[in-house]
């Protein structure tokens, strides 16, 4: 018979070793392969998931005298996962497989944009995971010319500062790096790619507190659908949706195209402005499919943030220009920076993987 002694430690190893993940996930699956040549502001070099260099920004990609370096890794362990995992290769391909990017150690995004993570809500892809409990509700929208996941959770779990009201991560940034730096997204969803992975140039991350939306763009028009210069107008303004931001409703749809943001007839917003226009009408959906929820069952996470259910379902994070809303608060185009909640969310998160399992283990064998 076991003693206590010894079952309470195996149950705090079981919850331990579920906490940290998988230790192949810590490392960098590094295979030598070359960046291409590339000249900032011009198109970036694309590549298919098995010639992806170590670093995307590293190598000849780097522009020359910056003293900036991409902090992660893009060649991620495939079907692992590790909460210190520093993968910088998101993906966006249906419902329940999709990533954001958030802070790596705790911290408001506008501080933390250059050398944010990949969090997924699947194991699949050598990243961080979402904790199970984290988001409150998810649409997923399949166009022709671009797909979507936009939402509302609680992302003190990840380290995004209870009234946080984010900002916005693209492939650009102010020097042409990226946001974060080699950060990269690649999509199953592309009906071109036949359910393949494909290298995604044009995307944009809205992320506050409570709200996020993400797009990945193709086709001509990719660099319009994904626009990048309005990164203080937040989701609900990039990205409008009927149901998209409303607690309780995970669904997957399809619709169709919406307007380019920014463009009203003959016209075109410029940030700034004294005057901001109201965001397009979401674009009509269809055949929506409904879950019950998103959940991967390995790592749960509470947190001691003060947000209240009734701040999920109304996603009101306040931006701090006019016309802005959760998701999206900057202060200067191209980066996303914020002065909300400056002191680091990595206190409040409380990870709690499996844990329940080992205290049924260990409460059955007291009995």
């Amino acid at each position: 018979m076991f003693s206590v002694k010894l079952i309470a430690s195996l149950a705090m190893m079981v919850s331990a070793v579920a906490a940290q993940g998988d230790p192949e996930a810590l490392v960098p699956q590094n295979a030598g392969k070359p960046t291409k040549s590339w000249t900032q502001w011009t198109p970036k070099p694309t590549y298919a998931l098995e010639d992806l260099p170590d670093q995307y920004m590293g190598g000849s990609n780097r522009v020359p005298n910056q003293t900036e370096t991409q902090s992660g890794w893009n060649r991620c362990a495939r079907n692992k996962w590790n909460q210190q995992s520093k993968c910088q290769t998101a993906w966006l391909n249906s419902l329940e497989d999709w990533c954001i990017w958030g802070p790596p150690d705790g911290g408001d995004i506008g501080s933390t944009e250059r050398v944010a993570v990949a969090y997924c809500t699947t194991n699949k892809h050598g990243t961080r995971l979402i904790p199970d409990g984290t988001i409150k509700g998810a649409h997923f929208l399949q166009t022709a010319n671009y797909v979507q996941i936009s939402g509302v959770g609680d992302f003190t779990t990840i380290g995004i500062p209870d009234g946080d009201a984010g900002g916005e991560m693209d492939p650009h940034g102010a020097d042409d790096l990226s946001n974060p730096i080699g950060g990269v997204l690649f999509t199953t969803a592309n009906p071109a790619s036949n359910g393949e992975s494909w290298f995604v140039s044009e995307w944009t991350n809205f992320m506050s507190y409570n709200q996020f939306c993400m797009r990945a763009c193709w086709g001509n028009n990719a660099a319009k659908h994904c626009e990048h210069i309005y990164d203080v107008m937040g989701c609900r303004w990039n990205m409008p949706s009927e149901r998209g931001y409303t607690a309780d409703v995970f669904e997957s749809c399809e619709g169709e195209v919406a307007p380019f943001q920014g463009i009203y007839g003959d016209s075109t917003f410029r940030q700034g402005e004294a005057v901001t226009p109201e965001a397009h009408p979401p674009a009509p959906s269809s055949n929506c499919q409904p879950i019950s929820t998103i959940s991967h069952g390995l790592l749960i996470a509470t947190s001691s943030s003060s947000s209240t259910p009734s701040s999920f379902a109304t996603s009101t994070a306040t931006a701090t220009s006019s016309g802005g809303q959760g998701g999206g608060a900057t202060t200067t185009p191209g980066s996303a920076a914020t002065s909300q909640g400056a002191t680091s969310g990595a206190g409040s998160l409380s990870i709690a993987p499996l844990s329940a399992i080992a205290a049924i283990v260990l409460g059955a064998f007291l009995l």
